[in-house]
């Protein structure tokens, strides 16, 4: 999901996981207004995947929100020790 969520963005690929987690999608070879992830994950965000993945069908993970949440805890977490040393803490 790492390759989707860089293209969607994060907000649009935890939606994506919480509807269609554990099945297939189909991504459409064109963008449309009306179709349902617009809904879910906004036209930008359904041009985008349709750009990469058209005509595709993905398979959307039905855990990686634990993983995603240890990921970005793991971010936070370097983030604030190299804060730290840069400040000259220790």
């Amino acid at each position: 999901m790492d390759d989707v969520c860089a293209i969607i963005g994060f907000s649009a690929t935890v939606r994506l996981i919480a509807w269609h987690g554990g099945s297939h999608i189909y991504v459409p070879g064109e963008a449309t207004p009306g179709h349902p992830l617009v809904a879910l994950m906004g036209e930008s965000a359904l041009r985008a995947l349709v750009d990469e993945f058209g005509s595709q069908t993905l398979w959307i993970p039905a855990d990686v929100n634990g993983g995603a949440r240890e990921a970005i805890q793991r971010k936070r977490t370097v983030a604030g020790a190299k804060q730290r040393l840069d400040a000259g803490a220790s």
